[in-house]
């Protein structure tokens, strides 16, 4: 499973050693993403528009604070993530006619991952299209990232899958794929999760009420910038989902409204020294409305209670006030301490909430459930999970394997929610492994965990020609 080459992220290793966690990865990620976002807004902006300035950095801030870049950045600690300011730096850069800089900041884009790569052959394109006056720089970042991803998917990635058994060519082919078994259900729902990016479109209305609107040409350049360079993450979000691929989409969407905001007619006129008008207001509620709808899921669980009530949302209320009345916090918290107690060496199965993956993962050998559930060292059960990241019927079969092949696929950790975990299910787990086949021992048993060690644990195919990192 070789997916992607990271160069870039590990310059933040050092910081992430001061706490090394998963907590502290994405605390990483939002701080680089944040004040990195807020110092190059200010930048671009004081040079497109030094005279009002002030009143248009305020405006792009609230934006980019205020809508649903937070909701992206929660994202697993996601490589793709520590790209974001180094697209700002390059349209920075290029703004600027630094073209040195231009090339540093596309190489560090471009080394973050190969799908950033395609970040830089793409806005390399816009660039030629439409910024003629710059085409030196579009040759500038294709005479690096085409050599770079050629190498990447040419020669490191299958080298890498050396010895591998293959279920995909590359990652992109399998990406690609999925354009062919897309369905009206799938795309809908993908929209839905666009958006924290679909945040931003109120704000150009908004900023055009207040501070001009492009004319002409313009406004397809605007257009174009937002679209281009991140044409292929915007395809993928819609086919496959956003998720962290929304980042590029945002950060290109967000640069076009400060190139809006950097060519607006004020006509001498701050909208400071005037009361907007009422289609304005209306236009920042409107923004207002839809990126609280978009951060509202990681919002704490009172406060998310409390807005649901709010707005009527009767059954996402009933879905929250069962949780608590479960105690999943508590459930959550003795899985989590459960899986931090056994040696980090040892490989482990996971089958509860997908809430608690992200915070277990402290060790080299993690699955979810089905996957290796008998061969790892630890079967990891949630007994009373309500929102599993895997489902399967257990009435289906007399063992879980037969009962796992007769069941219809699971939907997956993203696309299932509030799924409860049926006593039967672990019941036919502990009763196959522990009492029929006894391979398996039971080591924790209580109202919240069940923990079965392997008795026989089975070693993972680990081909000769590929070396696994694991944890000390």
């Amino acid at each position: 499973n070789v997916v992607h080459i990271h160069l870039t992220p590990y310059l933040f290793a050092p910081l992430w050693a001061l706490h090394p966690s998963a907590g502290w990865l994405n605390g990483i990620i939002v701080l680089w993403n944040l004040l990195g976002g807020a110092l190059l807004t200010g930048i671009i902006l004081r040079r497109s528009s030094p005279r009002d300035f002030l009143p248009k950095a305020a405006f792009a801030l609230a934006v980019f604070f205020g809508g649903g870049l937070l909701r992206i950045l929660d994202q697993m600690g996601q490589f793709l993530l520590f790209s974001g300011p180094l697209i700002l730096g390059a349209y920075a850069a290029l703004r600027a006619g630094r073209r040195g800089w231009f090339l540093a900041v596309i190489v560090a884009l471009c080394l973050v991952s190969e799908d950033a790569a395609m970040i830089a052959v793409a806005f390399a394109f816009y660039i030629w299209l439409c910024e003629r006056d710059k085409r030196p720089f579009a040759w500038t970042a294709l005479g690096f990232a085409v050599p770079y991803l050629l190498l990447v998917l040419l020669v490191l990635q299958p080298a890498a899958r050396v010895g591998l058994v293959m279920t995909e060519s590359s990652t992109a082919a399998a990406v690609f794929k999925n354009i062919f078994h897309v369905q009206l259900g799938t795309l809908a729902a993908n929209l839905k999760g666009m958006m924290p990016v679909f945040t931003l479109l109120p704000a150009f209305a908004l900023a055009g009420l207040l501070f001009g609107w492009p004319r002409g040409r313009r406004v397809w350049v605007i257009a174009a910038l937002a679209v281009i360079p991140a044409f292929l993450h915007w395809g993928e979000s819609l086919v496959v989902g956003g998720s962290h691929h929304l980042l590029p989409p945002f950060c290109f969407t967000y640069l076009a409204l400060l190139l809006m905001l950097g060519e607006g007619r004020a006509e001498g006129r701050s909208w400071l020294d005037r009361r907007p008008p009422a289609v304005a207001l209306a236009m920042a509620a409107l923004f207002f409305a839809v990126s609280l709808r978009a951060l509202a899921p990681d919002l704490p669980n009172a406060a998310r209670l409390k807005l649901y009530r709010a707005l009527g949302q009767g059954a996402k209320v009933r879905d929250l006030e069962q949780s608590f009345a479960k105690g999943e916090e508590r459930s959550n918290r003795a899985v989590i301490a459960a899986a931090a107690a056994l040696p980090p060496e040892k490989s482990l199965v996971f089958l509860g909430n997908y809430r608690v993956l992200g915070l277990i993962a402290g060790r080299s050998d993690l699955w979810p459930f089905p996957r290796y559930f008998d061969q790892a060292d630890y079967l990891l059960i949630q007994r009373d999970a309500s929102d599993l990241a895997y489902s399967f019927d257990p009435s289906l079969g007399p063992d879980p394997k037969s009962a796992l092949r007769a069941s219809p696929p699971s939907k997956g950790w993203c696309e299932q929610r509030n799924v409860v975990m049926p006593p039967q299910m672990w019941k036919l787990l502990l009763r196959s492994l522990v009492h029929r086949l006894r391979t398996h021992r039971v080591v924790r048993d209580d109202e919240h965990v069940l923990l079965l060690e392997n008795l026989k644990p089975q070693p993972f195919e680990m081909p000769p020609s590929t070396m696994g990192f694991r944890l000390r």
